[in-house]
């Protein structure tokens, strides 16, 4: 928590200068990166005080004298000894900061790096990837789920500021004091901290964790190849409360032809390395095969990569057939930092060009 929240105020230094950042809000008081230090007792008690909370949830037992100065410097000694990787500006979130600032007017904007993906979403992959990931964590066993009786259960921890043993309280003034100092602003004493937050009523299940939770059941119930009637459909309303479970039903089937039958959930991949794919021709070939249909319009998000109507033209006959010789990765644009390209393609009946197909899958062209 306390180094994504450093790493988070230098990426936004990254992107367009805290000047920018808060340059209409007064009083400019832009954040600062805070460096840990052992050395600082807010940065022990905070340290201290959420391990000692973590451990309330996972049920380790603790020293009776957890509060006291000496154990907590104990911890946080071992604590500096961590070795941390060196901060590298997440490019994703500075590119999402500098868009942001080009919205608002913002002059002087350096052009924002090219993003990678971090995370492919191909299905198959994101299942292996997290089978493995819960195996790693011993909640699965080959294809099977552990039982929850076999498990070291988690337990919910009540906030209460009165029992200052729980460091409930402590938590609270040193998190508000080093956000605080990060702002420059004025520190609040530990007696201040448990009075006012006596009044702010804690939020039991926010709904991000309640949908977080909800899809991490639906996720589970994918990695188990279950039945369709097993999934279920969530509408959430905390503020009555109120949740309702209704099963989901089948996505319509949308039939072109006895080759074309999709829902609209579905995307066409295609893999460029193996389907010998090598020049543009060849990648509206496939699709007509694929589809048998005669591809028209490609177009790349709002860029138009090839018209139809247009490149088949008198004058356009050579300009066409250069275009259809290119390499694949020349015509749409693939530029190298992403593995793929989404492509969007209208096609036609064969047999009655006037029959025009709009709204079919998503075209993925992966490249490696």
């Amino acid at each position: 928590f306390f180094f994504q929240a450093e790493d988070g105020i230098r990426d936004a230094q990254e992107s367009r200068g805290l000047g920018d950042v808060y340059k209409r809000q007064l009083p400019r008081r832009p954040p600062q990166p805070i460096k840990y230090s052992g050395e600082d007792n807010l940065h022990v008690i905070f340290i201290s005080s959420f391990a000692y909370v973590l451990a309330s949830v996972y049920n380790i037992k603790l020293p009776a004298n957890h509060r006291d100065k000496n154990v907590r410097q104990v911890l946080t000694n071992k604590v500096s000894k961590m070795m941390l990787s060196e901060y590298a500006p997440n490019r994703k979130k500075v590119q999402s900061l500098e868009e942001e600032g080009q919205k608002n007017g913002n002059v002087n904007v350096a052009a924002p790096a090219q993003a990678q993906n971090d995370l492919d979403l191909n299905p198959d992959q994101l299942l292996k990837t997290l089978t493995k990931l819960m195996t790693d964590q011993g909640l699965m066993k080959g294809n099977e789920l552990i039982p929850e009786s076999a498990l070291t259960v988690c337990g919910a921890v009540e906030f209460e500021k009165d029992e200052d043993s729980n460091c409930h309280v402590d938590l609270l003034h040193a998190m508000t004091n080093i956000r605080a100092s990060s702002y420059r602003l004025d520190p609040m004493d530990w007696i201040t901290v448990k009075l006012k937050s006596g009044n702010i009523i804690p939020a039991l299940a926010t709904t991000t964790a309640v949908v977080a939770a909800l899809q991490t059941i639906e996720m589970c119930k994918i990695i188990l190849n279950s039945e369709v009637f097993l999934y279920r459909n969530a509408f959430v309303n905390l503020a009555i409360p109120s949740v309702a479970l209704s099963e989901p039903m089948q996505s319509r089937k949308y039939k072109i032809n006895n080759k074309v039958q999709f829902t609209i959930w579905d995307r066409w991949d295609i893999d460029c390395r193996t389907s010998g794919i090598g020049s543009f021709q060849d990648l509206l070939s496939y699709l007509g095969s694929l589809t048998d249909l005669q591809p028209l319009d490609v177009m790349k998000g709002s860029q138009a990569i090839y018209l139809f109507n247009m490149m088949n033209s008198d004058m356009k006959k050579e300009e066409n057939r250069r275009i259809l010789s290119s390499p694949v990765n020349e015509v749409i644009d693939f530029d190298g930092n992403n593995k793929y390209v989404e492509l969007l393609v209208t096609y036609c009946n064969r047999r009655n060009q006037a029959e025009v197909y709009k709204n079919l899958p998503i075209v993925r062209v992966n490249f490696r």
